[in-house]
């Protein structure tokens, strides 16, 4: 008996003033069963279809499963400056190098480069933490104006600087995330490299080169002698005339000491606020090493 014969007989044994002369009900009950098992064998055919067609999608197109459209953050967030022209060089006397100056308008960049962060970096942050400026001290000035995450401009020994510093709190405790994006040599960048293989100059963080995909210069630098507890994790990548710099600990940008800091004790032991950073060292370098955060076109 197939679907459409237990269909009408059902049908009729329901609807019609009287009964069918015959409903037989092991043969109804093994239809019934070769249906559903057709079903079942469809709906799994159906399923693994679908299932490779979303892995196709996500070979593809990728973002579409991450919560993106599959559009890169260089599309949707606009391009480092090729509608202002080349960048012009000017001499720094103590690199005997000159620097390239981006000819990107700084209020541009900044709208840019909070598009771009807001992409690459805040969803690694945790679901549903609390994003908030840190206060300003004398080494961070922090604008009184504007969003937690909206990236701010400062001039550094005559030079533009890009900055976001954050402080990140959820049921964990509260921890930092800050970014700095500025300029840079070849001079600067091969005597920073140096420095971090050079392991007897600063032991702790310890520090590793690395080289990404597009021949930046990678620098990753992880442990802290702030306290017992107390980690950080910092990225600092060197491309195109760009310096990007993300750093990571489980304390926040205020740290809270063991005890006051005294004339004799600048630096007591800082408290950790929760048990890790609130980013993974995989998580910040993916982000440090985004194209689309360099200060100028891509060759």
């Amino acid at each position: 008996m197939e679907d459409q014969t237990l269909r009408e007989e059902l049908r009729a044994y329901v609807f019609t003033a009287e009964p069918p002369l015959r409903l037989d009900f092991q043969e109804t009950l093994r239809a019934a069963r070769r249906s559903r098992r057709r079903r079942l064998i469809g709906a799994a055919t159906a399923t693994v279809a679908g299932v490779a067609a979303i892995a196709l999608a996500a070979a593809v197109l990728p973002g579409v499963l991450g919560g993106g459209n599959g559009v890169t953050p260089a599309s949707r967030c606009g391009t480092p400056g090729k509608d202002w022209g080349p960048p012009q060089p000017r001499w720094e006397e103590r690199l005997k190098e000159n620097w390239l100056i981006p000819a990107e308008p700084t209020q541009h960049a900044e709208k840019r480069l909070t598009c771009v962060l807001a992409e690459v970096l805040l969803p690694n942050l945790p679901a549903g933490a609390k994003l908030a400026r840190p206060k300003p001290t004398d080494a961070l000035r922090v604008p009184a104006e504007g969003a937690a995450t909206d990236v701010f401009s400062s001039n550094q020994t005559s030079t533009v600087y890009y900055q976001l510093p954050l402080d990140v709190t959820d049921a964990k405790g509260t921890g930092s995330v800050s970014v700095n994006i500025g300029l840079t040599t070849k001079n600067y960048t091969e005597q920073l490299t140096k420095n971090c293989t050079n392991t007897s100059t600063i032991p702790v963080p310890s520090c590793e080169v690395r080289k990404g995909p597009r021949g930046e210069t990678i620098l990753v630098r992880t442990g802290s002698d702030k306290g017992p507890g107390v980690i950080s994790y910092g990225v600092e990548v060197y491309h195109l005339g760009t310096r990007i710099v993300l750093y990571t600990s489980n304390t926040a940008h205020e740290l809270k000491h063991v005890r006051p800091p005294t004339d004799e004790d600048k630096d007591p032991p800082v408290i950790p606020e929760r048990p890790a950073p609130p980013i993974t060292l995989d998580d910040l370098i993916a982000a440090a090493t985004a194209p689309e955060l360099t200060l100028f076109p891509a060759p």
